[in-house]
């Protein structure tokens, strides 16, 4: 953790989530929420952490997926998001008792996940179980309807952003050795409005 003002170190999160996959600061800025693939042996691993930047320790540990994929902040409510293994979604009271609510299951593993900036909706990405391109599913985020899917056209994603708005999202990804794409995705339709190429090699952000 670095002081942006200063360009030095001011902590460290060793955190019991074992290999991180996403991190994101809480809204009121007090904690570093921790994504990760799970740590031990257990059949529900430690995935999710909340770390305190004050006392500079791990204050909650949640095992929500057998390995979480991506969390995020909601920026309009009290809550935190996460994905994972397990194929769900879930909604964590935060700050507060840590309950939480599961959306419907879905199909495939979860990976990067969106959410537009009226709280609305969320996407993430969701590789086929049966090879192919990989998928961006879109749902409402209050009551898990999907919407039109995206897809069919990139190998790997390996982001996904929604526009404000609510009626585009935008992919990036590319394998090592190729020229990576950003497409730019009309949500109404599930199909690509507009290619943007030119980057050597993946694209992760």
């Amino acid at each position: 953790i670095w002081d942006v003002a200063r360009g030095v170190e001011v902590d460290a999160a060793n955190g019991a989530v074992g290999p991180l996959r996403a991190l994101a600061f809480t809204p009121d800025g007090l904690h570093l929420a921790l994504a990760g693939q799970g740590q031990g042996d257990d059949e529900m691993p430690a995935d999710v952490q909340l770390w305190s930047l004050a006392a500079r320790r791990g204050v909650e540990v949640q095992r929500a997926h057998r390995g979480a994929a991506a969390l995020l902040f909601s920026p309009t409510r009290s809550l935190m998001l996460t994905a994972g293994a397990d194929r769900t979604i879930k909604w964590w009271s935060h700050p507060g008792p840590a309950r939480s609510r599961e959306l419907p299951r879905h199909t495939g593993r979860l990976g990067a996940t969106s959410m537009d900036p009226s709280g609305k909706l969320l996407a993430w990405v969701a590789p086929p179980t049966h090879g192919g391109p990989d998928e961006v599913q879109v749902c409402e985020a209050e009551t898990g309807a999907l919407g039109t899917p995206l897809r069919g056209v990139q190998k790997s994603i390996r982001l996904v952003a929604l526009v404000p708005g609510g009626r585009l999202a935008v992919t990036a990804g590319g394998d090592r050795g190729e020229e990576a794409e950003v497409y730019v995705w009309d949500l109404g339709t599930g199909r690509p409005v507009r290619v943007l190429s030119g980057h050597k090699g993946q694209c992760l952000g």
